[in-house]
């Protein structure tokens, strides 16, 4: 590989970077503009990360807490999967 391919190579790899660090900058930015939910500490701005995540094929509903969490089922009193058909 020649000088100029070497240069057009490096040029790409610059590139490529600064657009990945933009896209995670703007992805970061757009979460902090959710809205608040009731189970946010909205007092001191803290959220809780926890959604609820409905199967669509049986209605059951599960919990995930944070990010690359596992899925926990949501029990009702007597300990039965909330939601399914």
């Amino acid at each position: 590989m020649d000088m100029q391919q070497k240069s057009a190579v490096m040029f790409g790899y610059l590139f490529k970077i600064p657009f990945f660090v933009w896209i995670v900058l703007v992805l970061f930015i757009l979460s902090w503009l959710q809205p608040y939910d009731n189970t946010d500490d909205v007092e001191n701005g803290k959220r809780s990360g926890m959604v609820l995540k409905t199967d669509y094929g049986t209605g059951c509903q599960y919990l995930k807490a944070g990010f690359l969490r596992g899925l926990t089922p949501r029990l009702d009193g007597n300990g039965h999967h909330v939601g399914c058909r």
